[in-house]
């Protein structure tokens, strides 16, 4: 595709309007590259950074040729879709010293590149939600509100955890997510919004200092994921939003454990055990496929080594499947983790399915283990 699209703005009996078009094709593909970029721990920091500048910068400059195009609502929403992208992996980054140092970055870049990233995102959305509260609002406007209202969970994912900068802008970023909720109820875009109620309710119970605070946050977190997963699935917007809500209710779960009263892995695992039953396509959706990995670790957490194995086994075939190979390999790290006894609940297990060892064993290859993947490999 790249090749088509350089043809075309290298041609000179092209238009104008037709290279435009291949430019903003082409800033879309760098969009993709860079959210693949950031979920491949080989990819440094700076590169991953200059390819969502790239992207953002090129969208912007389409934009601003083009106003008019019959594409230019999408790519303006885009713009600031690439700056929030970037935020969520921001984010990870801040909160693993581990990943900082393995994509060369430093603490302070990451924060300040976050920040100017969430900043630039919600000026370029509040200028795109002029109108969204007259009586009857272009579907850009209403839009953009959206985002400029999840922009404020966003900001608050740049502070330093816990401090008092970043609870006061969890809670305004509660109160505008409340707010947009109650006034779209019954839309879809409310029900993505619940989702980031979910996230906003997730932060806080970090941030929470005594156990019934965080188990009181948590609790509302699996509640508005809970509204996601039992969303009617009708088309791909809504199966989206109950993959979302699943993956994201799997990860609050795993990471909560016990707080107070509360058995969250025992919480998480009822809810996720029966997803493929009630949604037999939520594995087409990456988050489906995540929600899958999150349910083996719940599973695994509660002893229960031999369903770990067969849902991160199932979870890497569907990724193989679609042709997600990142996803493939996290499943395959799960197995490996699981057969080697590394990745909690029982210990030492064995599997004796030929194709789960030989996911472990590519898994191990993938990593330039060499002596230890010829043994796996051996083994199979």
């Amino acid at each position: 595709a790249t090749r088509v699209f350089q043809g075309v703005i290298d041609d000179e009996n092209r238009s104008d309007a037709e290279k435009d078009l291949c430019r903003y094709g082409m800033a879309k593909m760098t969009f993709q590259q860079a959210v693949g970029a950031a979920g491949n721990p080989t990819k440094k920091y700076d590169e991953v950074l200059a390819l969502f500048k790239s992207a953002v910068e090129t969208m912007e400059t389409f934009v601003k040729k083009n106003p008019n195009h019959e594409k230019a609502d999408e790519a303006r929403l885009k713009v600031g879709e690439a700056r929030l992208a970037f935020v969520t992996w921001g984010r990870d980054l801040l909160g693993s010293p581990e990943k900082r140092e393995e994509r060369g970055a430093e603490q302070g870049q990451v924060q300040r590149d976050a920040e100017e990233m969430v900043r630039g995102a919600i000026g370029y959305f509040d200028k795109l939600r002029k109108g969204h509260d007259e009586v009857e609002p272009t579907q850009l406007s209403q839009i953009a509100q959206y985002y400029w209202v999840i922009c404020q969970y966003y900001l608050a994912l740049v502070y330093e955890p816990g401090t008092d900068e970043s609870k006061s802008a969890l809670e305004r970023a509660a109160l505008a997510l409340d707010d947009f909720i109650t006034l779209n109820d019954g839309q879809l875009l409310a029900i993505y919004a619940q989702d980031f109620m979910g996230l906003t309710a997730w932060e806080q119970a970090r941030a929470a200092t005594s156990d019934d605070e965080k188990q009181q946050y948590y609790r509302q977190a699996v509640e508005w994921f809970g509204t996601c997963i039992d969303t009617p699935v009708e088309d791909l917007d809504s199966q989206r939003i109950v993959a979302n809500g699943y993956y994201h209710l799997g990860q609050v779960c795993n990471e909560a454990g016990r707080v107070g009263s509360t058995n969250f892995h025992k919480l998480g695992e009822s809810r996720l055990k029966d997803m493929l039953s009630y949604h037999n396509t939520i594995w087409r959706q990456d988050n489906g496929i995540r929600a899958l990995l999150e349910l083996a670790r719940l599973q695994l957490a509660r002893d229960r080594q031999s369903e770990a194995i067969e849902t991160a086994r199932q979870a890497g075939e569907f990724a193989k499947k679609l042709g997600k190979g990142w996803l493939e390999r996290q499943a395959n790290r799960i197995l490996e983790k699981i057969i080697s006894g590394a990745g909690g609940g029982s210990s030492g297990g064995q599997a004796a399915d030929p194709s789960v060892l030989m996911r472990v064993a590519d898994s191990i290859f993938g990593q330039q283990k060499w002596s230890e993947a010829i043994a796996a490999y051996q083994g199979v």
